[in-house]
């Protein structure tokens, strides 16, 4: 194992951060609210009761992991792994995530910074 990868397994085994964000963006409602659409924190924040530079901070995060990605212009869209969280989408862990993520975290309804 190189370096790079051994400090890139050590950060994944002490990520706790990840879980958390994303109870807090399904419980609030972010995740849904991009569904399959390209858009904005701040529209996103609008729609969901959230600030808007917390959330900005929470979708680059959750970028960073591979959830969301950024479009430009400050736009962010879900991945195809984010879509998993979505309701509708086929092969959809939606239910089960909030179920697991639900049991260990109890995350605000509004994101603040």
């Amino acid at each position: 194992m190189t370096r790079d990868s051994e400090a890139d397994r050590s950060a994944e085994l002490i990520d706790f951060y990840t879980p958390l964000l994303l109870r807090m963006c399904v419980a609030a409602g972010v995740i849904a609210a991009f569904a399959r659409e390209e858009r904005s924190p701040e529209d996103v924040a609008v729609s969901t009761n959230t600030h808007p530079a917390a959330l900005a901070r929470v979708l680059r995060a959750l970028a960073s992991r591979g959830l969301f990605e950024e479009c430009g212009g400050g736009r962010y869209r879900l991945t195809v792994l984010g879509r998993r969280f979505l309701p509708d989408e086929p092969a959809s862990i939606a239910g089960l995530a909030n179920f697991k993520l639900g049991r260990f975290t109890h995350g605000p309804r509004r994101i603040t910074p």
